[in-house]
């Protein structure tokens, strides 16, 4: 037993010693041209997709009796008694 555990720690440690100690990164593309890249994925994506729509703010636009359409109505002071 006490062989092979002697075998494994003589084995790991030259593996240890063997494996490259650079202190490198392991980025392979420019910094620039990872921009670069980037860039023109965002413009390949459909942006409109994650644009919030814009709230209305014209009673008249709103659809008829709802939550936010009763608000507006109360803002432009057209709500009556409720």
């Amino acid at each position: 037993m006490k062989m092979i555990m002697a075998a494994l720690a003589v084995s790991t440690l030259l593996a240890g010693a063997s494996a490259p100690a650079s202190a490198e990164s392991y980025v392979t593309i420019p910094a620039d041209e990872y921009a670069r890249l980037m860039a023109e994925k965002s413009k390949q994506m459909k942006w409109r997709r994650y644009v919030q729509r814009q709230m209305v703010y014209d009673a008249d636009a709103l659809p008829i009796g709802t939550g936010i359409w009763w608000q507006q109505m109360d803002r432009e002071q057209r709500g009556g008694r409720r």
